[in-house]
């Protein structure tokens, strides 16, 4: 398979006045507006060989930019030491911080037989916007080969900018549901249960309930359901049957 290269575009509503935002070689994807609609934050990586991505010696780079609505002032977010996978950027809803999955891989040096140990972390980290100070509030290690790096805290603000959901990754490798405070604080689990795999969580625009994709399967013939409760964990009720696509639920304010 070849590289690929996406860039981030803005447009009018009636989709006239096309601008390319991010405008490089770069894969730039999962692009997130601010609440006050001013800037955009988005993944970019390094473009490398398709086939490479799940290579831990790869030499892709891959960081979270920040640019204005009208593609001016951007920057990189600064991630802590080790970090090398940043993915999937959420603002605050005071647009102060972005909130981001950053997952790291370290390789140890080698033994005395020359075997090399590869640890693989996902973690959850915390920027400030305007000082570009950073801090990582949840870190997991992963098995590389039972998830093949699909596994991700996907964590999400709550409307009222009081908590933190994502998902936890279990001792058993099974994934729950957890809320914590901002700054990493006071994390409760609140799904304890034996559904599938668990993934993305939807506040309702009043913070009192989720949405929440379960999932079943490998790659494309993976199987989703979506499921609602309130916010303390409470009240799990199956809203669809297992769908062959991604079914992207959304609530409507």
């Amino acid at each position: 398979m070849g590289t690929s290269d996406y860039d981030i575009f803005v447009m009018n509503a009636d989709g006239t006045n096309i601008i390319n935002l991010s405008n490089s070689t770069n894969l730039d994807v999962y692009a997130v507006w601010s609440p006050d609609s001013t800037r955009i934050a988005y993944k970019s990586s390094t473009s490398i060989n398709e086939d490479d991505i799940f290579d831990s010696n790869n030499n892709m780079e891959t960081f979270i930019r920040v640019v204005n609505a009208d593609g001016s002032g951007g920057f990189r977010l600064p991630v802590p030491e080790g970090v090398t996978r940043p993915n999937y950027p959420r603002w605050s809803p005071d647009v102060s911080q972005i909130l981001y999955s950053c997952g790291s891989t370290i390789v140890e040096s080698p033994d005395a037989n020359g075997l090399k140990t590869v640890n693989n972390y996902q973690g959850i980290c915390l920027t400030n916007v305007d000082d570009s100070s950073t801090i990582k509030i949840y870190e997991v290690m992963i098995d590389i080969d039972a998830f093949k790096v699909l596994y991700y805290p996907n964590p999400t603000w709550s409307p009222d900018g009081s908590k933190i959901a994502f998902i936890g990754l279990m001792e058993d490798r099974t994934t729950e549901i957890f809320t914590m405070n901002p700054d990493g604080s006071n994390q409760v689990q609140i799904t304890n249960d034996d559904l599938e795999l668990k993934r993305e969580v939807i506040w309702s625009p009043d913070s009192s309930m989720m949405l929440f994709l379960t999932y079943q399967g490998r790659a494309l013939s993976r199987l989703y359901s979506v499921y609602s409760m309130f916010s303390d964990g409470s009240g799990t009720t199956l809203l669809t049957e297992t769908v062959r696509f991604n079914p992207m639920p959304t609530w409507i304010d």
